[in-house]
């Protein structure tokens, strides 16, 4: 699911490649064909009429796009110390469930092993009076 940001985003990106595909490469067509017609006049008519115009209203597309990009890079960088929180919860959550299983697997350890320590304590005793 996209923001509306991203859509800007990719209908800025869309404008820029249908600009350079509709307007500039055909200007840059012309350019190229007049000069190697040796038509330097035509070239530079073409150039100082048409292309510079388009090729200025390219890089405004262009600078729309990289402050678009660099307004989405500070809301990331913004969005940061959520994240990283975020991190540290779960980190210290995990943590505290790790410990906790440990706690528990100790306390069932020595649940089974008390009751044996104290027969084999009985069981020594026993034999100690039995050998006497």
């Amino acid at each position: 699911m996209r923001s509306a940001t991203d859509d800007v985003v990719v209908d800025l990106v869309e404008s820029i490649q249908l600009d350079d595909l509709k307007r500039l490469r055909p200007l840059e067509k012309q350019i190229l064909q007049s000069i190697s017609d040796r038509d330097t006049a035509g070239a530079e008519r073409t150039y100082s009429n048409e292309y510079f115009q388009a090729r200025a209203e390219h890089q405004l597309l262009l600078n729309k796009l990289g402050d678009r990009a660099a307004l989405l890079a500070q809301a990331s960088v913004e969005d940061e110390p959520l994240q990283v929180q975020f991190i540290v919860a779960v980190v210290g959550l995990l943590t505290g469930l790790a410990l906790l299983a440990y706690g528990l697997a100790h306390y069932l350890t020595r649940s089974f092993t008390s009751p044996i320590n104290r027969q084999n304590y009985v069981a020594m005793c026993m034999s100690v009076v039995v050998l006497k």
